[in-house]
């Protein structure tokens, strides 16, 4: 589901999830996924020579203690 969230917000097919987003999806194990994960999307630029896209989308984790009153926010950098 979270790579296919990416996929349609960041527009690229390549998407590669941080190993600490991987961490805090089964740290309560298989039967307590969490409802809620605040993560961060962001498009990277492929450095490989024979990658077939130019972009790809890395998706990382953002510890949250609380979600409440927390909304969108568009960085650019």
């Amino acid at each position: 589901m979270i790579r296919e969230f990416a996929r349609k917000q960041m527009n690229t097919t390549d998407v590669r999830l941080h190993p600490s987003l991987n961490g805090a999806v089964w740290a309560n194990g298989i039967k307590a996924v969490p409802h809620r994960l605040r993560i961060r999307l962001a498009r990277k630029r492929n450095e490989s020579e024979d990658a077939k896209e130019k972009l790809y989308t890395l998706i990382s984790h953002v510890p949250m203690s609380n979600f409440k009153g927390i909304e969108t926010e568009t960085v650019e950098e």
